[in-house]
């Protein structure tokens, strides 16, 4: 998916893409995809362990470390947020070094030209 959203910008730009930047979209696919398990696997956690009504407690276990709703709502609705827009912000400062010569100039115009590829090239690629 992150390939194919790099070459399509890559293209609009009139710009070739490298063997490089396809390597660095696979291994970013592999890092997202970590993140997120990680992320899943935190909240799962999290469900399991709060306390009154989590998955546990539910079971008739106790859990080894009890969490509130109120920990459990903050982790998952705030820091989880703040994880994943943190990756992307550090992965695009990583990009900007790794690859200077980009269809993009900076954050903002990224967004955009993101933005620009169309409804229908969002919807071709979610399908």
């Amino acid at each position: 998916m992150i390939g194919r959203i790099m070459r399509a910008l890559y293209q609009r730009a009139g710009m070739p893409v490298t063997a490089a930047l396809e390597r660095y979209t696979r291994q970013l696919t592999g890092a997202w995809v970590a993140v997120l398990v990680l992320l899943a696997a935190l909240n799962l956690a999290l469900a399991a362990s709060a306390v009154p009504g989590g998955l546990l407690v539910m079971l008739g276990l106790r859990p080894w470390w009890p969490v509130t709703h109120e920990q459990w709502s903050w982790c998952a609705n705030i820091a989880n947020w703040g994880l994943i827009g943190g990756f992307f912000v550090l992965e695009y400062a990583l990009r900007t070094r790794l690859f200077p010569d980009r269809p993009d100039r900076n954050a903002v115009q990224f967004a955009r030209q993101m933005a620009q590829l169309g409804p229908a090239f969002w919807r071709d690629l979610l399908r």
